[in-house]
């Protein structure tokens, strides 16, 4: 009986032996005890904390690249904020300009309003997940590339700080832009281009000086021949 025993553990023992060195699993449907033994409990899972994810605010972060609308604060609030960091940023516009609906934005910076164009810029660049609630988006639009076009936009319509604003949101990504618009700045009278100078040149050579500069003189001649026409409009169409 004994032997008998003995020959009917080698098919398990192998078996078994032959799942733990790593040969074909056993399906996941398959009591360990085989067959007769209770079914296994489900193992509980932990639950995740809603909108654990990379940003910090609810508005900030949707895996479909859409916040839910009720998670969307209030316009007083988005103003307030938006308010505040511009503020911090040296930059402003009148209120009203705070509480304007995308549209109406839009409609204004299409007028040359350089205040609109500035509030554009700021919201595409700091409140995309906002705008996507605004009938009035266009999803096929980068933000980013729209809020740097509006911002720049904003400078020609003769906001000369809008030429910071970019030297600072593009000291990072791209030192050699960001150094142009600060040659920029600087020729319009703004102190604190300095600071971005000085901050982007290390990061540097020669070469990219050279076409940073270069850009400058592009941007500010773009600039004159943009203020020549709306000062001298008969001049321009009698060329």
């Amino acid at each position: 009986m004994n032997k008998l025993f003995f020959i009917a553990l080698i098919p398990l023992t192998i078996g078994g032996g032959y799942y733990l060195l790593g040969g074909e699993p056993r399906p996941s449907n398959t009591p360990i005890g085989g067959p007769g033994s209770p079914p296994a409990k489900a193992t509980a899972q932990t639950p995740t904390k809603e909108g654990a994810g990379p940003v910090m605010r609810a508005w900030g972060y949707s895996p479909f690249g859409t916040a839910s609308p009720s998670t969307v604060p209030d316009a007083k609030t988005l103003a307030t904020e938006r308010m505040e960091k511009m503020r911090k940023m040296g930059v402003g516009t009148p209120e009203k300009y705070f509480y304007m609906p995308l549209k109406v934005l839009k409609e204004l910076g299409k007028t040359g309003d350089p205040f609109a164009l500035l509030q554009l810029g700021q919201q595409y660049w700091d409140e995309g997940a906002m705008l996507e609630q605004d009938p009035d988006y266009d999803f096929k639009e980068n933000p980013k590339s729209l809020a740097l076009r509006y911002t720049n936009e904003a400078f020609l319509a003769g906001y000369n700080r809008a030429a910071l604003i970019l030297a600072n949101r593009l000291s990072q990504e791209n030192p050699t832009e960001a150094y142009a618009w600060a040659l920029v700045s600087q020729e319009s009278g703004d102190k604190d281009a300095n600071k971005v100078l000085l901050s982007t040149a290390p990061q540097l050579d020669l070469p990219q000086i050279q076409q940073a500069q270069l850009i400058a003189m592009n941007k500010n001649l773009e600039l004159s021949k943009l203020w020549a026409i709306k000062l001298y409009p008969s001049a321009s169409h009698s060329q």
